[in-house]
Formats: structure tokens, C-alpha cells, sequence
């Protein structure tokens, strides 16, 4: 049974475009990466409703709040810390592919 690490409140509008998953995966991007200098919890909810904005909804009504449970702390540090280390690994693998340069051998 999964544990509950975070808690992401998101308007009807946001959720008419992103599933679920998306969602929470944007937000444990965001939470993991700390590349605007916010709290993770900050960073998360920005990257919700910029990713629901991407997908076309010219809405003003567009809004997440990510609340971290505290007493989930090291959980979800570790589960941050498993993502970048997949992340890694497949950035690694995509890395030793060759390019496609549109080359079809048969057309």
C-alpha cells in the first residue's frame, strides 16, 4: 500500500487537462529539481499549473497548491533521489543512441 508524501490541491481547470499522473509527475520534477531556488513544495505547484497552461487552457482560473506532510520527509527524499537516479541512467542510455538523421533504408 502506497503512503501519501504530498498532498496537491488543483482547480477543476487544471485537472481537465492533466490526468492524475501528470500532475503529481510534474510536481515530483519540479520538487527534485530546485532550479528556481523555491521550496519544493513552491516549485511543485508552479509546475503544475505551467504545465496545465502548456496543454491550452487560456484560463485565469488555473490553480495547484502542493502541501509536503512533513512527517513524509525522508520518504519523499528518497523517492526524489530514485527518480534522478532513473533519470540519470536513462539520460545515459538515450546518450549512447545513434541519431536519426531521417535516413530510411526503405523509402
Amino acid at each position: 500500500a502506497g503512503e501519501e508524501l504530498f498532498l496537491l490541491a488543483c482547480s477543476s481547470e487544471v485537472m481537465s487537462v492533466l490526468s492524475d499522473a501528470d500532475a503529481a509527475n510534474a510536481a515530483l520534477d519540479a520538487w527534485g529539481s530546485n532550479a528556481e531556488g523555491l521550496d519544493g513544495w513552491e516549485a511543485a505547484a508552479k509546475a503544475v499549473v505551467r504545465t496545465a497552461q502548456a496543454q491550452g487552457p487560456a484560463k485565469d482560473t488555473l490553480a495547484c497548491m502542493a502541501v509536503q506532510l512533513w512527517w513524509q520527509e525522508k520518504p519523499l527524499q528518497r523517492l526524489l533521489a530514485r527518480r534522478a537516479d532513473r533519470k540519470r541512467s536513462g539520460a545515459a542510455a538515450a546518450a549512447a543512441k545513434p541519431a536519426d538523421d531521417g535516413f530510411d533504408m526503405f523509402g
